[in-house]
Formats: structure tokens, C-alpha cells, sequence
């Protein structure tokens, strides 16, 4: 590992980083087994472009359960079915569907220039938002366990797709004076959002170890310690974000529907402790993964 000169916090604990993600140089930790943990939740947008939060492309698996439940409702409007309130009536599927399986732009891609290289691609403002609907509704409709068995793969993904519609809905409610053409067009949710969506990405796995370790109250409570750093370096980013404070007060309410299904009432206890990674890391289950050498 690189001398620690420059890297901040770990990622993941309180511990001075050591090293860079040696993928994409974005992310640090302080040992390799805070980078393999968070290795599951990184594993993406390490090779994605840095600039903006882009998710996976949902899965074959994924879009199969979406069709499927496109005539139920949401958590918000359970009467409703889905596809009606996104407007997407079945003549319009192959479309979606072309959209939520769109690759994301990789590292070292130009923004400005995604529609003129490839102008099937779609926004990325529209991907993100047409993804974390898709995968939110199909996350909504499992069962914890059964999501992290049958989507293994996706399963963080979808926790995460809820908090990303909430940021991208908040944002979009302030630009009702705009043509729709031209809110959809516009990527700035995406790019001002990053730092904060990607920290949540990071909640979202420690929320899920701990709701996964309800029968080990020790480990659980040292997942719980992470997740309240992680929600305090979240908010610390969406408090930076240069947008109205009535946005970032609705993401934070409606953050707040989501986080008890961990378990996790989101209040970040007033006598936390310092949060080092020798204290967290007993279990050497938590030790998978193939991240790239840190550097």
C-alpha cells in the first residue's frame, strides 16, 4: 500500500486511508479488508464514469419481474398499477425495456458527448431514472431474504434504487416551470448527486449486514455503529449539494420511509463511537470478494 499522505478516511470505517481503489482511484481505505467489503457495493461503479452515479443494468432476471409487475402498485399508490403511473403502457415495453438494460458510460467516457457517439444511448438523467424505478418496484414486492437469494447480485442495488428515485423525484419537483422534454434531457441530478448517493451506496451494504446478522447481537451492533458513520458522511454530502433546502429536507423524509426495513431508524445516536475496522472485522465470512490492488 501507498503511504497514507492524502487519502483521507477509510471509506468504510474512521481509520486514515492507506490507498486508493487501484480500479478507479475515486474511493480509499485503510486496509484491504474495509476494500473487500465494500467490494460488492463498489464493484460497479469502479469501472463506471466517476463524474455522475450510474446503477447496473437490470438483469434478465430483473426485467422478467418487472413485467410481471406492471399491474400491481407502489408503496406510495398500491391501487395504482405501476406501469399506468409511470405511463407505460405495453406498446411501450420494448423501449423501457432497452433503456433499464442500457450500459452505463465507463470510465474515462465524455457526458457531453454520450449522445452523438452512440445515439441509441439513452440520457443518463432518463437511464438512472427509468432504472431505479424498475429495480425499486421489484425490490418493494420481495421479501429481504428472498431478494439477497434469488438477485444476489443486484440485491444492494435494489435498496439503493429507492433512495436514488427520492433524490432524482426531489430534484425534478423543482423544475415544473421547465418543458418536461428539457428536465428529462438535463443531467444535473446525476452529477450533483454522486458524492451523496454514492455514500448511501455504502449504508445500504452496512444496513443490510446488520438486518443479516439479527442473530449475532455483537456484530450486529458494530454494523449499526458503520451504518450511522455512513448516514452522517450521506447527509454531510447532500448538505453540500448546491440545490434548495426544501429538496434536501424531502430526501431526508422520504429517506426515512426506507431505512426501517433494515431495522435502522436513521436517528444517528448522539454518543457514537469511533468506528476502526480491528473492532468491526471478527468475521472472516465478510472477506470476499476480488477487488483490484489497492495502490
Amino acid at each position: 500500500m501507498a503511504s497514507s499522505t492524502g487519502f483521507g478516511q477509510c471509506a468504510l470505517c474512521e481509520e486514515k486511508a492507506t490507498s486508493h481503489c487501484g480500479g478507479c482511484r475515486v474511493i480509499s481505505f485503510c486496509s484491504k479488508r474495509c476494500q473487500v467489503t465494500v467490494w460488492p457495493a463498489h464493484k460497479f461503479l469502479c469501472s463506471s464514469m466517476p463524474e455522475l452515479f450510474q446503477q447496473p443494468p437490470l438483469t434478465p432476471a430483473e426485467v422478467v419481474e418487472v413485467w410481471e409487475l406492471r399491474n400491481h402498485g407502489t408503496l406510495e399508490d398500491q391501487k395504482t398499477p405501476w406501469n399506468v403511473q409511470q405511463c407505460l403502457p405495453d406498446s411501450n415495453w420494448p423501449h423501457f425495456q432497452a433503456i433499464v438494460k442500457s450500459k452505463a458510460i465507463p470510465a474515462g467516457g465524455d457526458l457531453s458527448g454520450r449522445q452523438s457517439t452512440d445515439p441509441s444511448a439513452p440520457n443518463p438523467h432518463v437511464r438512472e431514472s427509468a432504472i431505479a424505478r424498475a429495480r425499486s418496484q421489484v425490490g418493494d414486492h420481495l421479501e429481504p431474504d428472498f431478494m439477497y437469494e434469488a438477485f444476489a447480485k443486484t440485491a444492494i442495488w435494489m435498496q439503493v434504487s429507492n433512495f436514488v428515485r427520492i433524490a432524482l423525484l426531489a430534484w425534478r419537483r423543482t423544475q415544473t416551470h421547465r418543458p418536461i422534454a428539457d428536465v428529462q434531457a438535463d443531467n444535473t441530478p446525476v452529477v450533483i448527486f454522486d458524492a451523496y448517493l454514492r455514500k448511501m451506496l455504502i449504508l445500504v451494504l452496512a444496513l443490510e449486514k446488520m438486518r443479516s446478522e439479527k442473530g449475532d447481537p455483537q456484530v450486529n451492533f458494530q454494523w449499526m455503529r458503520v451504518a450511522d458513520l455512513a448516514k452522517e458522511r450521506a447527509y454531510a454530502a447532500l448538505d453540500a449539494v448546491n440545490v434548495a433546502r426544501s429538496v434536501k429536507a424531502a430526501i431526508r423524509a422520504n429517506n426515512m420511509l426506507f431505512m426501517p426495513m433494515f431495522g435502522f431508524s436513521g436517528e444517528s445516536s448522539p454518543t457514537r463511537a469511533v468506528v476502526r475496522h480491528p473492532e468491526l472485522w471478527q468475521n472472516p465470512r465478510y472477506l470476499s470478494g476480488d477487488p483490484p490492488k489497492a495502490e
